[in-house]
């Protein structure tokens, strides 16, 4: 029988300026060092710490930008199986409705960036390889954006249409008096396209 592997659960935030551009971090340690994501870090699971306040507090801390839970939208989950043969992750991603007003100062975690969805247009301007020099990930899976960009660009799927036709399933049964309470999740995917590879 195999060793078991720990699991480790985190968060992403993704957040924006008023201009609509993305703020990543560049990561100066591993896991992804040398690759740009969102800010996050690890659940503080010994402290019984939820998603959501873990997401309030990697944002205060990393970028210093106050947040409270309400003004956040999670919007996937991903679960990572023996990453790199070392560790099985449980991923929560949140998208932060409140603009961020400036770029943070430099931590020891990385530098901070703003970027627009044309930014592999950029980085191949600037000399930079993608995905050779600089991982890029969307989280919207929109076909126009993904596969009108070269490469085109890995994504997160939040199944909109699946989500679309459950809702009016929904809608059709309270109106025939069916309905009830609750809520209903709908599961995400990561579909890999060229604008991501894996580290030798």
């Amino acid at each position: 029988m195999p060793d078991a592997l720990p699991y480790k659960i985190a968060v992403l935030v993704f957040l924006e300026n008023a201009a609509g551009e993305h703020l990543l971090l560049h990561r100066a340690k591993s896991p992804n060092k040398g690759a740009w994501s969102p800010i996050g870090g690890k659940l503080e699971t010994a402290l019984g710490e939820s998603p959501f306040e873990c997401a309030v507090r990697e944002t205060r801390e990393e970028t210093g930008f106050r947040i409270a839970p309400a003004e956040l939208h999670l919007f996937a989950m991903i679960a990572e199986k023996a990453y790199e043969g070392e560790t099985h992750w449980l991923m929560f991603l949140f998208r932060c409705r409140k603009p961020v007003s400036a770029l943070p100062p430099d931590i020891s975690e990385g530098r901070f960036g703003f970027f627009t969805r044309g930014a592999i247009e950029a980085l191949r301007e600037s000399g930079r390889r993608v995905p050779e020099d600089v991982a890029v990930v969307g989280f919207d899976n929109r076909i126009v954006v993904t596969h009108g960009s070269r490469p085109e660009i890995t994504s997160i799927d939040m199944q909109l249409e699946e989500l679309g036709r459950l809702a009016a399933r929904r809608l059709f049964a309270a109106i025939d008096g069916k309905g009830r309470p609750g809520s209903e999740s709908v599961s995400c995917r990561l579909v890999i396209r060229g604008s991501t590879t894996l580290l030798a």
